[in-house]
């Protein structure tokens, strides 16, 4: 520009991160430890173990510091100000976040972040990234750790951040790729036991238990929520369904697993015809719709994280009847492991026992198994249809 000094534009990673280490708003703010260092002595003094004291200083940060929903990997009022205030962007909790880790004698660097909504930064440029978070190295593990969510815990990263790669940031600048998705599979069990009605209805009792994103999705989605507004969301969710005696257990303790536990009772909830009765023995958790309706897909399929999904349920067979027929057992396996399916049906002492398990193993599939992908929730769906026939004994 006219009357302007010559600004050589970033060509390669190298070049990029240099620049953006050199920006005062980054570079300088991360090696700012004055306004911390009697607080955080006091917390490290207290433990000699290197994860201990990362773990310590990750939850006050987390404790101290409010998220004020603003992106960057620069700060605007910087790390001194935002401490003070209890509340920063991004970087003010991350980069200070590092700062205090490195102040602890923990090797800690900050890791440049595309978010989901941000999309992929294919090529090198300062745009492409509008996020940072924290790694830590303890022995030979990179930990990545994300101060701004009360919710998150060390790799388990806001999903907003999980999109593919980031860029740990050494000092001077120089810089490696971080692989950001999750390989841990995050668990979701469901236990339920129901008893079917002479009118049609049924009623019963869930208890379902959720692991690591599961139940960081859960606490993220019903923050503050009145137990009135918890009950409306499920029975919104699974029309037709009144919800009881509600109660949801460690729902702000991100070390332990999130338990959800209700009654129910649903009108109109299986069919009987003459002396039969025919039932869909997974009721309201029956997948109904295929998320893959295109043809083709050319783009990887983004699950942001491998999950697995488990159901156990106990149908109390009504008195005076028995079971004519239930669906076959079936198991579904992708190829190259990406995921599989399992559904068992059977009885035992009076009642109808059913085992269904769904896993997808990878956070991110290529598109080369989009085909594969969409049948595989297509025989899902038609699995999940079937009907069990209960006929008069």
């Amino acid at each position: 520009y006219p009357n302007s000094s010559i600004e050589s534009y970033s060509t390669t990673w190298e070049d990029v991160t240099k620049k953006i280490y050199e920006d005062p708003d980054f570079g300088t703010e991360l090696k700012k430890t004055g306004y911390f260092e009697d607080e955080i002595d006091q917390l490290i003094n207290q433990t000699s173990n290197v994860k201990d004291k990362m773990a310590l200083v990750f939850e006050f940060v987390k404790n101290k510091m409010s998220w004020n929903g603003v992106y960057g990997y620069t700060c605007n009022d910087g790390v001194r100000n935002a401490y003070k205030d209890n509340t920063g962007n991004v970087a003010e909790i991350n980069l200070m976040f590092t700062a205090m880790l490195q102040y602890s004698g923990i090797e800690a660097y900050p890791v440049l972040v595309s978010t989901r909504s941000n999309g992929i930064p294919l090529f090198p440029t300062r745009e492409g990234f509008n996020y940072v978070i924290t790694a830590a190295v303890v022995g030979e593990d990179v930990i990545l750790l994300d101060a701004t969510s009360k919710y998150s815990k060390p790799n388990l990263l806001p999903t907003r951040a999980l999109n593919w790669n980031g860029r740990l940031i050494k000092k001077g600048g120089e810089s490696l790729k971080v692989d950001l998705a999750p390989h841990t599979i995050s668990n979701e069990m469901v236990f339920m036991n129901v008893e079917l009605n002479d009118d049609g209805s049924v009623k019963g009792k869930v208890r379902g238990q959720y692991l690591d994103y599961n139940a960081y999705n859960y606490r993220v989605k019903n923050d503050q929520k009145s137990k009135d507004d918890l009950i409306k969301s499920i029975e919104d969710r699974y029309l037709g369904v009144e919800i009881d005696e509600y109660e949801v257990k460690n729902q702000y303790d991100v070390n332990k697993p999130l338990i959800e536990q209700y009654s129910f009772y649903k009108e109109n909830a299986y069919d009987q015809i003459a002396d039969k009765i025919y039932v869909s023995p997974l009721f309201f958790f029956t997948q109904l719709e295929n998320p893959f309706k295109l043809e083709k897909r050319e783009f990887p399929i983004d699950f942001s994280y491998p999950h697995k999904e488990k159901y156990a349920i106990n149908i109390a067979i009504p008195e005076g009847y028995k079971v004519e027929s239930l669906p076959e057992s079936t198991k579904l396996v992708l190829p190259d492991g990406i995921g599989s399916f399992s559904y068992m049906a059977g009885t035992s002492t009076g009642n109808l026992q059913l085992s269904v398990e769904l896993e997808i193993s990878s956070a991110i599939v290529p598109s080369l198994y989009y085909d594969s992908i969409k049948q595989y929730f297509s025989k899902i769906i038609e699995k999940e249809s079937e009907k069990v026939v209960l006929s008069q004994s």
